[in-house]
């Protein structure tokens, strides 16, 4: 099969990178011939990752602005989507200039590739999408990280996160297969996108044990170690974490290890 791997967000980097790249390896390894594509890291080309070939995405934006303006003329006055909404229209256009005929499948990586690829995909051609993570849990705890003061009920009833949830929902609705990697994303699928429970397949990330070199320390006797790895932001939800420790039986001996960059 010739199958695609495709993301609206920049490659190599990111949460998604080791899955992409051990799928990709793993597909390789079965025969199949793979190529993946992405924007770059300005959002001014889709990338053929592995070939090397560009689309500039540079000289249709002041198209895309012209038609939007006066398609929705309200909309520049919600900067948050309307750059959104400008950055996947250049993508979709960015994707004209792909054969996507030639792919027997399609496998997006988020919600907002899928919506662009589903609009321009043949008919004929399967696409599934991954679902990493929530788009509108993780807008939300962007705006309400640097806006405290807001109600969580004002966020969620935003135009902001109602644009959004819409597209989460036109992304679910136009994938073949969803694939989630935990029951609490599969539980968002089905209670608030009335996701059909047979389009959803929930397993977890594979992890290559042999990769990871053997630890050389000696574990405390008898000490309960925690270790959380992630990015040292609040989207993460360390905060909570933190709030369960104090929740620890005081009889118990424990240490907590948080590791992690800011960026």
């Amino acid at each position: 099969m010739k199958i695609l791997i495709a993301t609206i967000f920049p490659l190599p980097g990111g949460g998604i990178w080791s899955f992409v790249s051990h799928l990709h390896d793993g597909l390789v390894a079965q025969g199949h011939s793979v190529d993946i594509i992405c924007s770059n890291h300005t959002n001014t080309q889709v990338l053929n990752l592995l070939k090397g070939n560009t689309v500039e995405l540079v000289p249709f934006r002041p198209m895309i602005e012209r038609k939007l303006r006066k398609s929705i003329p309200k909309l520049i006055q919600h900067p948050w989507v309307y750059h959104a909404e400008v950055n996947r229209y250049q993508f979709e256009r960015g994707l004209t200039e792909l054969d996507l005929s030639q792919y027997d499948l399609i496998h997006c990586q988020d919600v907002l590739s899928a919506v662009s690829i589903s609009r321009m995909k043949p008919a004929r051609t399967p696409m599934v999408t991954s679902i990493h993570g929530f788009l509108s849990g993780a807008i939300f705890h962007q705006i309400k990280a640097t806006n405290p003061g807001i109600a969580d009920d004002d966020i969620w009833n935003s135009f902001v996160l109602q644009y959004y949830a819409r597209l989460e929902k036109i992304g679910y609705d136009s994938s073949a297969c969803l694939h989630t990697s935990s029951r609490w994303m599969r539980g968002i699928l089905l209670n608030q996108y009335s996701v059909p429970s047979r389009k959803i397949m929930t397993f977890n990330y594979g992890v290559p044990i042999e990769q990871f070199p053997a630890y050389s320390g000696q574990r405390p006797s008898g000490k309960c170690t925690i270790v959380a790895i992630s990015r040292l932001v609040y989207l993460k939800g360390l905060h909570h974490l933190l709030e369960s420790l104090e929740m620890l039986s005081p009889s118990l001996d424990w240490e907590c290890q948080i590791l992690g960059r800011v960026r």
